[in-house]
């Protein structure tokens, strides 16, 4: 009874993140008429369509939460009536993809391997699906993806919270996450990222079957779910993948714009590019290196064109995205917040672009393939995997590339662009996630030239290995998946995992059950997800305070704080001031511990973390 009711929650789930998904289908579909563009076909409209489309969730979802009024029964409502406003058109759009599907699938040479990429496809798609299921623990959803948006649902609007280091953020993607919490929970929010995932992917056939065959198009959508990073960020509530749809997307329209002279296409890639800015400022990074690209190809044929299509898209970005910003600077005097703020006479830390990557040198250059694909932990971490075949192909594109069509150029000069404009700045693996799809690209255009001049037996031995190399990634997608397949099948409970595996669970539990519900929380803990009361970080919170040393405990009392949250294993020695505090609330009277709970699942001291609450009398 249990995994039935399970299934009918994951049921409900899918069926909502779809039934959104419609929405922005036939939304978008509206407005693309309106441009009056030609499409190559009907996948290429739907991929067009619901990208464009995907920009009436935050236009729906923020004017609610300024306006204080974002109650789940009003956006639930809200949804419903578009849901039946383009029922219809959408109805219609996916039954000719389906059609158009099928075609593309009954032609006579596809063959065996072709079956087998999908297969894989398939099957990674549902094994991020499952581990989407999973109840959250990674670090950034539980401090600010889905924590923010779960406070702004109760508080009923999207407002400044001067304790929280990321409540000015431009907040795209967290409009899916708050829609997703207002409408099912958790889970239900994840999946819009898986959803973006299986967008970009559905992009990158779409393009490359316009311009090759069926089976170089089934391989290039492959080696992009088999990307390690790929699916590994796909199920959890962050933003990079959905980053990774809109880029493709800016490429794509441009490249259109590029192939058919009409300028509507710039319009819609600047659409995209105000959803990209409304997610990340690093969008920049990719943005510049199309436009680069676009000028090296145009400049020279037709100087006006270029400068109008760059206006074009500078001014519809610019109208798109700038609530975001414009939210900043009314907040904290910078909109963009919190970088560049010495450009705007504000201290706060910039970002160190040495942190991450192995140097900036020529030498560093000439080795940054190898170093990413062997060292990811000096890019970011383990789970931002590239994949070996990506250190082997890139060479490739200077020996293979014989004969150079107008995408491929514009596709070589993109990624070469991003790529130096990524190594000298932040070198993050997950940054580089963005321009992979344009990667897998040129991955199957290499391939076709490949076979153009190597005998069948080697073609036949590099197919499979073509094969061996997405099957291991399938089985590190089901690697992935070890320890949470219970949960996310419904044999173990959510309550038991999280148990197990989230350090804060257990006690925001008992905050939850325990504490009133207008209890005030200073926390040094900034996993703040399951916890139901209104908290701040308790770092901000110093770091934001005058006079820290006299008072201080006076000024939390004032400020209406009713308990503190600290922690033993997460202080860091240089943290003087939550030091300071921690010895004078152990000191004190004021302070009586109410609750001390330990969280140590493996046994290990190193892992122990140990929670102690006060209240303040």
């Amino acid at each position: 009874m249990v995994m039935l009711e399970h299934l009918l929650s994951s049921f409900a789930d899918l069926f909502t993140v779809l039934c959104v998904f419609f929405i922005c289908l036939g939304s978008g579909n509206i407005l693309l008429k309106m441009l009056k563009l030609e499409f190559s076909n009907i996948k290429e409209e739907c991929l067009f369509s619901v990208g464009l489309g995907l920009g009436f969730i935050p236009l729906i979802i923020l004017p609610l939460g300024l306006a204080h009024v974002l109650y789940p029964l009003l956006i639930f409502s809200i949804f419903l009536f578009l849901f039946f406003c383009v029922v219809k058109r959408s109805g219609v759009l996916c039954r000719e993809l389906v059609e158009a599907l099928r075609k593309d699938w009954q032609i006579s040479d596809r063959g065996i391997l072709s079956s087998l990429f999908v297969a894989a496809s398939i099957l990674i798609v549902y094994l991020v699906y499952l581990k989407s299921l999973t109840p959250p623990i990674d670090n950034d959803p539980l401090i600010y993806h889905l924590e923010l948006p779960k406070r702004f649902l109760l508080n009923h609007s999207i407002e400044f919270l001067p304790y929280t280091a990321n409540s000015v953020f431009p907040f795209f993607m967290e409009m899916f996450y708050t829609l997703g919490l207002a409408l099912r929970g958790p889970e239900c929010a994840q999946l819009f990222h898986w959803g973006f995932g299986v967008i970009t992917a559905f992009g990158i056939y779409t393009l490359v079957k316009n311009e090759l065959k069926l089976f170089p198009s089934l391989l290039a959508t492959a080696l992009f779910l088999s990307i390690p990073g790929i699916f590994h960020q796909m199920p959890t509530a962050n933003n990079d993948v959905a980053m990774t749809c809109f880029l493709f997307l800016i490429f794509y329209a441009v490249w259109r714009g590029i192939e058919s002279k009409n300028m509507g296409w710039y319009l819609l890639a600047g659409c995209f590019v105000g959803y990209g800015f409304g997610i990340k400022l690093i969008m920049a990074i990719g943005v510049l290196s199309i436009a680069m690209a676009y000028g090296l190809i145009s400049l020279k044929a037709n100087k006006l064109r270029f400068l109008k299509s760059f206006c074009v898209v500078f001014i519809i970005a610019l109208l798109v995205s700038c609530v975001w910003y414009i939210r900043a600077y009314i907040y904290t005097g910078n909109p963009f917040f919190p970088y560049f703020s010495s450009w705007f006479g504000l201290e706060s830390s910039s970002y160190d672009l040495a942190k991450h990557g192995m140097g900036k040198g020529w030498v560093a250059f000439v080795l940054l393939p190898w170093n990413m694909i062997m060292h990811p932990n000096q890019f970011g971490g383990m789970g931002n995997q590239l994949g070996p075949i990506f250190l082997l192909i890139i060479p490739c594109f200077l020996v293979f590339f014989r004969k150079m069509t107008p995408l491929v150029r514009f596709a070589l000069l993109v990624f070469f662009s991003y790529w130096g404009l990524w190594f000298f700045g932040p070198q993050n693996l997950r940054f580089f996630f963005p321009v992979l799809p344009v990667l897998c690209l040129l991955m199957v255009y290499t391939y076709q030239e490949i076979e153009e001049i190597v005998p069948i037996f080697f073609i036949n031995i590099l197919r499979i290995l073509l094969l061996i190399y997405i099957g291991v990634c399938v089985l590190f997608a089901a690697y992935f998946l070890k320890s949470d397949w219970k949960v996310a099948l419904g044999v173990e409970s959510s309550v038991e995992y999280l148990n197990q595996n989230e350090r804060s669970y257990e006690m925001a539990q008992w905050i939850n059950q325990e504490l009133p519900e207008d209890a005030k929380i200073l926390s040094q803990e900034v996993k703040l997800f399951y916890v139901d009361r209104n908290t701040d970080r308790l770092k901000i919170y110093l770091s934001k305070k005058q006079n820290r040393e006299k008072g201080l405990i006076q000024q939390i009392k004032l400020e209406g704080y009713t308990h503190i949250l600290l922690l033993s294993n997460i202080l860091s020695k240089t943290d003087e001031e939550a030091s300071s505090l921690q010895s004078q609330i152990l000191n004190s009277s004021v302070f009586n511990e109410v609750k001390q709970i330990t969280f140590n699942p493996s046994e290990n001291p190193k892992n122990k973390t140990q929670y102690r609450l006060y209240e303040i009398l």
